[in-house]
């Protein structure tokens, strides 16, 4: 019975001796877990405290821990366990930074006595120690010793019978050991290679997650510069129609000032007309009355041959008055073609007017064009931000799919016979992360495309508002131009209208000063003629008369024509031909 005792423990216990040889863990083991640098979400520092405890491996082989669930941990060494956990929190957490896990084998006594307990009572009754054996691995060698324990006692009653057929025992049993162990480590090298390539497989969907986060990010700040300068541009448009509308104000208002300009000058051209016209006939009146002066003139001349002189000094003076009179007419002339010509600049201004009108109409069209195409380019950043939106659920779906993934591998391992099957699935599953990795790429890259375009556009944008402005301060400064340029028409015709009219009142006090010499000429001698005539009558009858000679022939003698009196008029001047100077020496010479 000793013997049957001992082979038990020899070979009914090799999950336990080997568990305490390789340092790998199994069913009953505790464990104690520490967990540091590790945030999830909300409340991570909480659950790190949950996590942070003393830990019992279950009958079943699995750890149920408080956040990440059931993990499998028989079989692993205590570095696999802490890096199974690692993986499962930093894909519960999303973020770039790793968590740090210990993980410490804690054996009590009373399991090792519990275990060599339940190996005497498998060998006391070998039908219940292979029902209750802990793994798959050792329930076909637990069989196959209570089989041999059946059959040892009956057919070798003695004890070197016993020990043969324990030397036999042992043997086969070493063997099924060596197959078992050989098995099992081709299931563990396995099961390495399987989580190399899921690590791999992680860790490139980490790098994958981390670049499209990156990506995300740059797209994000993309978005909002291209957002900034869209506002940018919109409060430009915004003083550029602010500015536009002004303009049209002052446009309105130079095109009234312009109106009433051009009414005033036509009012003042009629004026000029008028002045001119009644220049004309004044002067056709002086022209005539100067006529009628020189016939006077004529006639008195050929009545008194004693102001031979004075007359010829009246001609050269009436010569001069003509003279001044030609050139008052040639300048009147000059204030008519100034006249003229400032209508016809009025006219050109009113066309330039007009020309600006309809360049400000286009400016109009175009400002129209860019805020419709400021409106396509904001659908367009509309749509970009629902493609952003998408891509974060395309995000949130890989997520799922990962965390999908880490279920699927702790289903993996807890179900090792099925290893082929979930490890096909792992596979497919890699596959399928990496397609979609792909499909965000193409995402992100038409995404940088279009705010590629959207930067294009915006810039295209910018240029035509410069171009805009441009023009908008050619405007102003041709409207300035012409303002300046009717000021001094406006000016220059003034002072021609003044000059005209001082030439206007020279040549009038100078017509009345020689009307006004001639009258005083004309009533001097008409006053010496009358005195000479009672002079000559007097001594006619103050003369003796003589004795009558002797009759002398008769002779026939023509009488002179007595000399015919010059009716004097009186002509009433006007009060622009009088004189506005007192005479000086009595003379008006």
């Amino acid at each position: 019975m000793q013997g049957v005792i001992l082979l038990t423990m020899l070979f009914g216990s090799p999950a336990s001796g080997q568990s305490e040889f390789d340092g790998r863990l199994a069913p009953q083991d505790t464990v104690e877990i520490r967990v540091s640098r590790w945030t999830a979400l909300r409340g991570g520092v909480a659950e790190g405290s949950a996590l942070s405890n003393t830990f019992t491996i279950g009958t079943a082989g699995t750890l149920d821990l408080p956040i990440i669930g059931q993990v499998p941990a028989a079989g692993l060494r205590a570095s696999d366990l802490e890096k199974l956990i690692t993986d499962r929190l930093h894909a519960r957490s999303g973020f770039h930074e790793r968590p740090v896990t210990t993980v410490t084998t804690i054996r009590s006594n009373k399991h090792r006595s519990i275990d060599e307990t339940g190996l005497v009572e498998r060998s006391q009754a070998p039908d219940t120690g292979t029902t209750s054996a802990a793994t798959d691995g050792s329930s076909a060698a637990a069989s196959e010793r209570g089989h041999s324990e059946e059959r040892a006692p009956v057919a070798h009653p003695g004890s070197a019978g016993l020990r043969a057929a324990a030397g036999l025992a042992a043997t086969e049993q070493q063997k099924a050991l060596e197959q078992e162990r050989s098995r099992a480590d081709a299931l563990l090298s396995d099961l390495a290679a399987a989580r190399m390539e899921a690590d791999a497989a992680r860790q490139e969907l980490l790098a994958v997650r981390e670049a499209a986060r990156y990506q995300v990010l740059r797209y994000d700040q993309l978005l909002a510069a291209e957002r900034q300068s869209t506002a940018t541009l919109i409060q430009k448009l915004s003083a550029v129609r602010a500015d536009l509308q002004q303009a049209k104000a002052e446009l309105a208002q130079n095109a009234r000032a312009a109106s009433r300009a051009r009414q005033v000058a036509q009012a003042r051209a009629d004026k000029e007309h008028e002045l001119a016209a009644r220049l004309r006939a004044k002067s056709a009146a002086l022209e005539q009355k100067l006529l009628a002066a020189g016939r006077e003139i004529d006639a008195f001349k050929s009545s008194a041959t004693t102001n031979v002189e004075r007359e010829e000094a009246l001609r050269l003076e009436l010569a001069a008055a003509r003279e001044q009179l030609d050139a008052r007419r040639q300048a009147a002339n000059v204030a008519s073609a100034q006249a003229r010509a400032i209508a016809d600049k009025t006219a050109e201004l009113e066309l330039a007017r007009e020309e600006q009108l309809q360049r400000i109409k286009r400016l109009v069209r175009d400002l129209r064009l860019v805020r419709g195409e400021v409106d396509s380019l904001k659908a367009k950043a509309v749509f970009a931000m629902r493609d952003s939106g998408a891509w974060r659920a395309a995000r949130h779906t890989a997520e799922a799919a990962l965390a999908e993934a880490g279920r699927a591998l702790g289903e993996e391992q807890r179900k090792v016979g099925l290893y082929e099957r979930d490890l096909a699935q792992a596979r497919q599953s890699i596959v399928a992360l990496e397609a979609r990795a792909k499909l965000d790429a193409a995402a992100l890259a038409a995404g940088e495309a279009a705010a590629r375009r959207v930067g294009e556009a915006l810039a295209r944008e910018r240029a035509k508002a410069v171009s805009d402005s441009q023009a908008l301060n050619d405007v102003r400064q041709e409207l300035d131009e012409a303002k300046e340029e009717l000021s001094r028409l406006t000016s220059a015709q003034h002072k021609a209208l003044e000059e005209e009219r001082d030439r206007v009142s020279a040549l009038s006090r100078d017509l009345t000063a020689a009307r006004m010499e001639i009258d005083s000429l004309k009533t001097r001698e008409a006053r010496q003629a009358l005195d000479n005539m009672p002079k000559a009558r007097a001594a006619d009858r103050t003369r003796p008369r003589a004795s009558q000679p002797a009759r002398k022939p008769v002779r026939q003698v023509k009488a002179r024509k007595p000399l015919r009196t010059v009716p004097l008029t009186r002509i009433v001047l006007p009060d622009a031909l009088l004189p506005t100077k007192q005479p000086t020496g009595g003379s008006w010479r």
